[in-house]
């Protein structure tokens, strides 16, 4: 079973966290019973499909898929819903595609545990499991579906995008900062270039352990660990200075933009070995806001030819003194109001 609380007047995208349809009814009335006045007019749910071009109400009677995603929004104040369900082992979601542009598809995670995006993987048409560098692999200096017209190795784009209530992250699994972790209950759009291919979410591993295995090995596992000398980092030469070491392995910093209660927290810049000073595989694209009020933070690229948009992170290549300019932007769908930069 699972809970999870509902801002008044906010879309959010959302997911069923277990497998329904075992003790009570799939459909989206009955699954969300808990949330107050009536469906289609105080409370809604939409899904959305490729192949119709847009999105349409889901029946009050309409079954929820495991793997799904879901926009919900309620008009009423202090809504929240609990679910219960089985448990899933592992959950295939077959995806719309496109092989000339890509087809959207809202996902979901169909765990009450934490996903973490890197984990996920591509079945292809062949039945052959994929990862996501499998599926999206670098290409130059980026990744073959962030090509102008990308070709037969563009599977499936490598970053996931989730929104935040009033702006998108962007996660390729791997860009730092950037990663990517679902909670319970997150819906969230990938990019399919590949007709017939699946999205494979897999259980974490660490939950699909018995709970017996846990109990008798937890302990010695603990027991075993002392914390010695030898199990610490000897101290770093003194002339091996910090910027040195982030010269060497490289940084990053998160900017965080936050206005009138709303927050945009997933931007990040910084210098990585195998990042250079044009577009490369740690350059996310933004995602434009799904709805008003938004708060976007944004690192414009109008120079980067046919890579040009608008990007969420911005990485660099080293420089021996960790320095470089970067330029950003900061959109409000509320007029002449404050905002508050912060960098972590």
């Amino acid at each position: 079973s699972g809970s999870f609380s509902l801002p008044t007047g906010s879309w959010q995208q959302i997911s069923l966290p277990c497998q329904m349809g075992i003790s009570t009814s799939a459909a989206a009335q009955e699954v969300f019973s808990d949330l107050d006045g009536t469906y289609g007019t105080d409370w809604s749910m939409y899904k959305w499909d490729h192949s119709d071009g847009g999105y349409s109400l889901v029946g009050a009677t309409e079954p929820l898929e495991e793997g799904r995603g879901y926009w919900i929004r309620t008009t009423l104040a202090n809504q929240s819903a609990a679910v219960g369900g089985e448990y899933n082992s592992q959950v295939d979601v077959l995806l719309d595609a496109d092989e000339t542009s890509g087809a959207w598809n809202m996902v979901g995670n169909p765990f009450r545990y934490q996903i973490n995006w890197a984990d996920v993987a591509v079945i292809d048409t062949d039945g052959s499991v994929l990862s996501l560098d499998d599926a999206d692999p670098v290409a130059g200096a980026t990744r073959a579906c962030d090509a102008p017209s990308p070709g037969p190795d563009c599977l499936l784009s490598h970053t996931a995008h989730i929104w935040k209530g009033n702006a998108y992250d962007s996660y390729d699994g791997g860009t730092p900062g950037a990663e990517g972790v679902f909670d319970a209950f997150d819906g969230f759009w990938v990019k399919a270039y590949k007709p017939g291919i699946a999205l494979r979410i897999p259980m974490p591993a660490a939950e699909s352990s018995s709970s017996e295995v846990l109990m008798t090995e937890a302990p010695a596992e603990v027991s075993a660990r002392s914390f010695t000398s030898e199990t610490v980092a000897p101290p770093r030469k003194k002339e091996q200075s910090t910027v040195r070491m982030l010269a060497q392995e490289g940084w990053y910093v998160r900017l965080i933009a936050e206005s009138e209660g709303m927050r945009d927290a997933g931007n990040v810049l910084g210098q990585l070995p195998d990042s250079i000073d044009a577009p490369d595989l740690h350059d996310l694209r933004a995602h434009d806001p799904f709805a008003s009020p938004y708060l976007d933070h944004i690192f414009p690229h109008e120079d980067w030819g046919d890579h040009a948009g608008d990007y969420t992170t911005d990485f660099r290549a080293q420089h021996p003194r960790l320095q470089g300019k970067w330029a950003f932007e900061v959109h409000s769908s509320v007029p002449d109001s404050n905002v508050t930069l912060r960098w972590e």
